[in-house]
């Protein structure tokens, strides 16, 4: 990584035991068409790299991570079965394809922090395998019911939209033990927020939550650590 270099060679296509791949914070301004034939490929990263489309990528069947953060990518179309990572935070993506989590059943981390999209899909759903979900900045001001499928997930990063309430399908998440709301919209919260069995940690820093001592209280007399700030 951080070699400088605008293109991959050919004969890189010719290394068929690579299973793991870092081009990333080369200047490469466009997805090197080679990498779509690297079919062993299970590790891509290829961040910081100038990248402004991320091609049809469902033929690398064996990929387990895939790392486009930091470029300058708007939408995103087709992705392979992934199973461990997906970054693509810190990207322009405005778009993400409407069954875009359909093959990702597996996959356990995704990060679509700071992209300006505006709404999420329902086909969230498909991420059954979920443990930790980043969505931080993305401009969206409702969460779709059927994250409330997502009976994996641990983990749950919504800093900086412009969120006013939770779906009531968030209270079917068995295993959600960190929620981060700072910087939301926020001005209530639901009762059943308190009744998360596995929840440990809540941050309602930054939102004008009314009687928020009270919360506070709550949440700390059930062992949640709690992050707030009284609204004057």
């Amino acid at each position: 990584m951080n070699n400088r270099l605008t293109a991959i060679p050919e004969s890189l296509a010719k290394a068929p035991e690579l299973v793991t791949l870092n081009i990333g914070g080369n200047p490469l301004e466009r997805f090197p068409p080679i990498l779509t034939r690297m079919t062993k490929l299970e590790r891509l990263y290829i961040h910081e790299a100038g990248l402004t489309t991320l091609p049809d990528l469902s033929g690398l069947a064996q990929l387990r991570t895939l790392d486009a953060g930091h470029n300058r990518i708007t939408s995103v179309d087709r992705l392979p079965p992934l199973t461990d990572f997906l970054y693509l935070h810190d990207n322009q993506i405005t778009r993400l394809a409407d069954d875009i989590f359909a093959p990702l059943g597996g996959l356990m981390y995704l990060n679509v922090s700071e992209n300006p999209l505006g709404i999420f899909p329902d086909s969230i759903s498909g991420l059954r395998g979920i443990i930790e979900l980043r969505a931080e900045k993305i401009g969206i001001s409702t969460l779709p019911d059927s994250i409330g499928t997502l009976a994996t997930l641990r983990e749950l990063h919504l800093r900086g939209n412009q969120l006013t309430a939770l779906p009531d399908a968030l209270q079917s998440l068995p295993n959600l033990r960190v929620l981060d709301l700072r910087s939301n919209a926020f001005t209530d919260l639901p009762d059943w927020l308190n009744d998360l069995p596995t929840l440990e940690k809540l941050d309602l820093r930054w939102n004008k939550i009314r009687d928020m001592d009270k919360w506070i209280k709550r949440f700390r007399e059930r062992g949640v650590i709690v992050y707030g700030e009284p609204v004057f």
